[in-house]
């Protein structure tokens, strides 16, 4: 059974048990987590379940301790939500109708979390300290057309690690020699190794500063 909240989704302090979700559950305004359940437990349904954010205002995410969605849709018809804590994704981030501001906090796309339906016109944002995160598999051989639906393409020429870390950010680097656009990667291997084949996608005219998307280049750090 659908469920439509035509508020916020609040979890109290102290609250340990997790809400059992098995079909499509609409919110319309925030959702708040400040108990220890984070909200849909630490495995949530990922096979008939949704929360569907659909509000006509700003939503946010916000709460004390993180919060962790099995497979969340973002349709908002104002423009964007803005996170102020942790969102936590076990399956599928799908991006229907409006952005989303990660701002100073992490959106974190757990083993099997990734992006659906990013484009240049409704996609995810950060501040200088806001950050998408993943934790993938970078094995020798392997070719990644588009990692975990963030942008990023790549060969893996030399083995990089089962578990390697992956942040990417929205602010420009002031150690690239012919200026960079505002989009990062950074990468904590589990072993130094080759890759090749950048690719990056899901920027739009701001982040691209007025440079050609076509004869983007990447650049690594000669320090790191």
């Amino acid at each position: 059974t659908d469920v439509h909240i035509k508020g916020s989704l609040i979890s109290l302090p102290g609250n340990a048990d997790p809400i059992i979700n098995l079909g499509d559950m609409y919110i319309s305004d925030s959702v708040t987590c400040d108990g220890d359940n984070r909200i849909f437990g630490l495995t949530p349904d990922t096979l008939t379940a949704r929360v569907i954010l659909d509000g006509t205002t700003l939503q946010t995410f916000t709460g004390s301790t993180n919060m962790r969605f099995g497979n969340l849709t973002i349709r908002n018809t104002y423009d964007s939500l803005l996170l102020q804590n942790t969102v936590e994704v076990y399956s599928q981030l799908q991006i229907d109708q409006g952005n989303v501001d990660v701002d100073a906090d992490t959106l974190d796309l757990l083993s099997t979390g990734y992006i659906t339906d990013e484009a240049s016109q409704k996609r995810i944002f950060s501040g200088p300290y806001g950050r998408i995160h993943l934790n993938r598999p970078l094995i020798l051989g392997s070719t990644y057309p588009d990692i975990a639906g963030v942008g990023l393409g790549l060969t893996i020429d030399g083995n990089l690690g089962s578990n390697v870390s992956i942040y990417r950010g929205n602010f420009p680097q002031s150690n690239v020699a012919n200026g960079s656009i505002e989009r990062f990667y950074f990468f904590y291997p589990q072993f130094n190794a080759d890759v090749s084949a950048p690719a990056s996608r899901y920027h739009d005219d701001t982040e691209l500063q007025n440079n050609d998307e076509s004869r983007l280049q990447f650049f690594r750090s000669a320090t790191s």
